[in-house]
């Protein structure tokens, strides 16, 4: 009956005839060869970032939402698995905020209120700055283009391959976690890698979901994958003036796609967080220094409210 509906359509003479080819053959585009296993296809990208133990970022922040709106400029530092720093500054250099997340701590400097807060580092005290639910090493993995799973049985995984259209279409895992936790996850392959074998296909994480019974914790998309190099770690001329030598990598070479955007739905009051990079690259020199806040003088200490 179908089949008998798409001729009708191809003989009238107001469809042109590859209107038929797209109905027909636009849902079955894809990779030749897919991956029909989670575990697989999560193992799949993380050999592809292996590489990247780290990336530095300079960027635009965006945080909008009916009760708050700010645009600003961000530098970031992001080392694996739990090292976090974020700096936004004015035009003229002047840090208005900064977190820096540890093993142990996060704390966030406000000059506006004059306050560094610490608090464990967790999703709770990173919200303080960013306004959304996501753990520090969530985050972290996000900004490296890897998928932050949730702790789950082998069985509560699924996969399914979901066409378009329009495009390629792309994976979506399903995973049932611990603590009554959900999570979705979007995988896209790049079309000139169709027709590779599984073991040479690129992946690019394009969405992920993560609810907690039943209420969502955040939502992001990440897009504009660009391949990077690792940051340079050779001292600047001020640096070697003072006898510094070259300094020791977070992580080896790298060449490694990157999202340069990432667009987080808060999942309350319809905030948005945009991070727009500019320039992003893999495993910057390693500094433990970086990952604690130096604040002015007459700073008042605060310990949030965040439980551990």
């Amino acid at each position: 009956m179908f089949r008998q509906v798409l001729r009708r359509l191809y003989r009238s003479s107001w469809v042109l005839p590859g209107t038929v080819s797209l109905f027909s053959f636009g849902c079955q585009r894809g990779p030749e060869v897919r991956f029909a296993d989670p575990s697989q296809l999560l193992a799949r990208i993380e050999q592809g970032t292996a590489c990247s133990r780290g990336v530095v970022g300079d960027a635009h922040i965006e945080v909008a939402g009916p009760f708050a709106h700010y645009k600003g400029k961000l530098m970031y530092k992001a080392e694996a698995p739990n090292h976090l720093r974020f700096d936004l500054y004015s035009d003229f250099g002047v840090t208005l905020a900064a977190v820096a997340s540890n093993e142990s701590e996060l704390s966030f400097f406000d000059l506006k209120s004059g306050t560094v807060e610490k608090g464990p580092p967790n999703s709770c005290s990173l919200a303080r700055f960013t306004q959304v639910q996501v753990p520090p090493f969530a985050l972290i993995e996000l900004l490296r283009g890897r998928a932050p799973v949730l702790s789950h049985h082998p069985d509560d995984a699924k996969i399914r391959f979901s066409n378009s259209w329009f495009s390629g279409g792309h994976y979506v895992i399903s995973i049932v976690g611990d603590q009554h936790s959900e999570e979705t996850i979007w995988v896209e392959i790049p079309e000139s890698d169709w027709l590779l074998p599984l073991e040479q296909q690129r992946t690019r994480l394009k969405r992920v979901v993560v609810r907690q019974a039943g209420s969502l914790s955040y939502a992001v998309d990440l897009s504009d994958y660009r391949p990077a190099t690792r940051a340079s770690l050779e001292p600047s001329l001020e640096e070697r003036e003072m006898g510094l030598a070259s300094y020791q990598p977070s992580g080896p070479i790298c060449n490694a796609e990157l999202p340069h955007t990432l667009t987080f739905d808060v999942g309350h009051g319809g905030h948005e967080l945009i991070i727009r990079a500019q320039e992003l690259k893999h495993n910057p020199p390693h500094f433990p220094d970086s990952f604690a806040l130096v604040v002015p003088s007459g700073t008042r200490s605060l310990q949030n409210s965040c439980p551990r």
